[in-house]
């Protein structure tokens, strides 16, 4: 674990650039829960620990769950005996209206192999979280983290720290939560047009934040995530379909969850189809439009999605 905390991954990473009023206090609040959370998980143990900071209707990206009812039937079922998993956030991101936000951070999970020895995996996680009517934080997104060697998580770690905080903007489409929904599915099903029509990477570049994280390619800021975007073989295919829309009060971010489907190319050189669950967080930016600021995937088989679908109504 002596990597792992060498990272500093503390609410002070945070904290320490902030005065805490207004929305940075917020962002300290956010990086507050997600350390007892962590905190919480290795006193309890894993599946109790999530299962507390969870919200009722919470989806599970990796396990394509909703709720604490089904997260507890699949991970008693799955989680190997002795599995431990560690994380902490380095960095948040919230609504003005202090209503809706994000974490992100490097995760360790360790568990005993067949030999006894102990296996260690690494990554980074995203987490979406929303204020309770009872003034509590609870997540309603999580699953969407990337595996990722320790010493890129290092790098990436390192690259987020020296970044400035989130900038805040004023929303420039307040109104009904209804029609501020409406709006971002929209976005999102128009980029999922344009990746098919004119290539993710084209697609990409006019709708990704300045300071967006892909956890898919294990990039940060717009010209590393065009960078790693241009490594993707040519021909390759993706789209996806929006199932859930949800955005602060305060118009200016939101988060959408859904199905994508996508065409890679094989070893051999032949198409081979994939599918899963995406979620992506949007940021209303300085122009008013809506950017994608992080996102994350998980690969799952076509009647896992089918059923994710019938469930939505779709």
């Amino acid at each position: 674990m002596k990597h792992f905390f060498a990272l500093g991954v503390f609410v002070g990473a945070i904290a320490t650039g902030f005065a805490t009023t207004g929305r940075e206090a917020v962002l300290v609040d956010l990086m507050r829960v997600d350390s007892e959370f962590s905190l919480f998980a290795q006193r309890v143990g894993r599946i109790d620990g999530f299962l507390h900071y969870m919200a009722a209707d919470a989806l599970l990206l990796n396990r394509a769950t909703f709720g604490p009812e089904e997260a507890r039937a699949v991970w008693q079922q799955t989680d190997p005996k002795g599995l431990r998993l560690i994380w902490g956030a380095t960095f948040a991101d919230a609504a003005a209206a202090g209503d809706l936000g994000y974490t992100l951070g490097p995760w360790q999970r360790e568990w005993p192999g067949p030999d006894g020895q102990v296996k260690t995996a690494t990554g980074i996680f995203l987490t979406v979280w929303k204020r309770q009517p009872d003034d509590t934080w609870k997540f309603v997104i999580d699953g969407a983290g990337a595996g990722m060697a320790p010493d890129k998580i290092a790098a990436l770690h390192q690259a987020m720290r020296s970044q400035p905080a989130p900038k805040a903007f004023p929303p420039a489409k307040p109104g009904p939560r209804e029609a501020l929904e409406k709006e971002l599915r929209a976005v999102d099903r128009a980029l999922s047009e344009a990746a098919s029509v004119d290539g993710v990477r084209a697609a990409f570049s006019k709708r990704i934040s300045d300071q967006v994280i892909l956890l898919d390619y294990g990039a940060y800021l717009k010209t590393g995530a065009l960078a790693a975007l241009d490594k993707v073989p040519p021909g390759q295919k993706l789209s996806w379909e929006p199932l859930f829309v949800s955005v602060g009060a305060s118009g200016d971010l939101g988060y959408t969850w859904g199905a994508w489907h996508g065409d890679l190319t094989a070893p051999d050189g032949k198409s081979q189809p994939v599918q899963g669950l995406y979620v992506s967080v949007w940021k209303r930016d300085a122009d008013g439009e809506w950017r994608i600021a992080a996102s994350g995937r998980s690969t799952q088989p076509p009647e896992t999605i089918a059923q994710i679908k019938a469930r939505r109504g779709q």
